[in-house]
């Protein structure tokens, strides 16, 4: 060898296979996917009361994780496949206290920063019950699939990857939530 030492980057190709750079701390990945993880969790059925305690529960558990990261998936399957570990823990304490779902929902934490006027409190309480009535209509299997691909932008074969199946299984689930909810919402047109 010519005294060239290769990274553990460059052997494992890891440079061409992403498009930024990777982060090199939990915190600028709670920079970088916090928004997403809140709604994902809220998407998952996690209550306002609860949403805060999730969200920093995910975080800890990447702060825990982080040096473990073998760059195996993408920060952002990697952070979203803890998110649904720590929605199905949350929403199975919140059954055991018969706290699933959070009837008093607070419509200011429909967002993640801004605050909103009084019409847009209504129409995103209206919205946030509309969907978590349309989502309940689905299998957990369908709705986190849904949550993921179609709510949160992931692609199929990420979310198979961060629900541990095949992407064939997430495709096949997907279209079944699609079919579901496209007659919820035509039932609602009515």
């Amino acid at each position: 060898m010519s005294g060239h030492t290769a990274s553990v980057e460059t052997i494992l190709c890891l440079p061409s296979m992403r498009s930024a750079p990777w982060p090199t701390s939990p915190e600028q990945l709670y920079v970088e996917y916090g928004e997403t993880v809140w709604g994902f969790l809220r998407h998952m059925g996690i209550g306002a009361s609860a949403i805060d305690d999730a969200v920093q529960e995910v975080f800890l558990v990447v702060h825990r994780k982080f040096s473990g990261f073998r760059f195996e998936s993408t920060p952002k399957t990697w952070v979203l496949g803890i998110a649904l570990r720590v929605a199905k823990d949350f929403r199975r304490k919140a059954a055991r206290y018969q706290r699933l779902f959070d009837p008093t929902h607070d419509p200011e934490s429909t967002t993640w920063s801004r605050a909103m006027a009084p019409d847009e409190t209504l129409a995103a309480r209206q919205q946030w019950q509309a969907l978590c009535a349309c989502l309940d209509e689905l299998e957990q299997g369908q709705r986190r699939v849904f949550v993921l691909v179609d709510l949160q932008g992931c692609a199929v074969k990420e979310a198979a990857e961060i629900l541990r199946v095949r992407p064939s299984t997430a495709s096949s689930r997907l279209q079944v939530a699609r079919r579901i909810v496209n007659a919820w919402v035509e039932r609602m047109e009515r």
